[in-house]
């Protein structure tokens, strides 16, 4: 009988420690447009990628963690047309990790909006979501506004530029920020360079190779922003121009002739020949000059011959 006793000691032990260890969890879903606000009670520590099994929701896992993309069909996936996507947030500060990283705790307070890195609009506690018995939750602290400022817009390889964290209000610098340089999809692969601001605000970074980077910055307070810039690789192209100067020389020859070619030249001797008459050759008849003196030599000729 004591036996059986202790079993049923031990039995209602175990159940009232497992009903001590039920966890309330309030989300807040902000697409922009709408907001919905729910209620979930889950066990303590459970992994909050349970929030994927439920039909509202739309996971994709990378290998490292489950990674929303859709909720309440509202998509809000990440591309170059659209770039937005679903900022999760963990009592109203930005959550350093995925949602499947995230374990339930009682009163926590979850919240997602689709845009670029802000808060949810919605100031809702998570007792005015969950009913809640002798007090209300942990409310949601109200976020600064964090201003990035960056030295040069478009760096070059291997030069090192300057980022300067500061409240947007206030213009001080902003401390231990945590800022991370990513060289694809935030998120999806692990950041290529992390450091925090120093005690003004401002951090070094140089980057190797040219490319299109985005620049996350997360501070106590302060919502996750994010900055899209460009590291372009500097072309110098030399143009040398060889002028050539085109010189015509005109040489003026004067050819000096001897005296006697001179004479020649200008000497001319004009020989007149006398038209000659026919004269017999034998059988042949000879040319003679058509002069009255050659016709009477060439009438003695034929004389002579006759």
């Amino acid at each position: 009988m004591d036996k059986i006793n202790k079993i049923l000691a031990i039995l209602a032990i175990t159940a009232l420690t497992t009903a001590a260890a039920a966890a309330r969890v309030a989300v807040i879903v902000d697409t922009g447009e709408t907001t919905a606000e729910n209620c979930y009670e889950v066990d303590e520590g459970q992994n909050m990628g349970f929030l994927c099994s439920k039909s509202s929701y739309e996971c994709s896992d990378f290998g490292w963690g489950q990674f929303v993309t859709s909720i309440n069909g509202f998509d809000c996936t990440y591309t170059s047309e659209n770039p937005h996507w679903w900022a999760l947030f963990k009592d109203g500060e930005t959550s350093m990790v995925g949602i499947s990283d995230i374990p339930a705790e009682d009163k926590t307070l979850i919240g997602w909006k689709c845009g670029s890195g802000e808060a949810p609009s919605s100031q809702s506690t998570f007792c005015d979501i969950c009913e809640c018995e002798g007090g209300k939750g942990r409310p949601a602290p109200i976020l600064k506004d964090l201003k990035v400022k960056m030295t040069s817009e478009q760096p070059s390889p291997n030069e090192t530029f300057t980022i300067r964290l500061s409240d947007n209000q206030t213009d001080d610098g902003v401390h231990g920020a945590t800022i991370e340089v990513f060289d694809s999809l935030v998120g999806v692969n692990p950041p290529i360079l992390s450091m925090e601001s120093d005690v003004n605000g401002t951090a070094n970074i140089t980057i190797e190779k040219a490319g299109q980077y985005t620049l996350q910055v997360s501070g106590v307070d302060y919502p996750h922003h994010y900055l899209d810039f460009n590291v372009t690789a500097t072309t110098t192209t030399t143009s040398t121009t060889t002028s050539t100067t085109s010189t015509t020389s005109t040489t003026s020859t004067t050819i000096k002739l001897p005296e006697h070619f001179i004479d020649k030249i200008i000497t001319t001797t004009t020989t007149t020949e006398e038209p000659m008459q026919p004269q017999m050759v034998g059988d042949a008849v000879k040319p003679q000059p058509q002069t009255e003196e050659g016709f009477w030599q060439w009438l003695a000729s034929l004389l002579r011959l006759n």
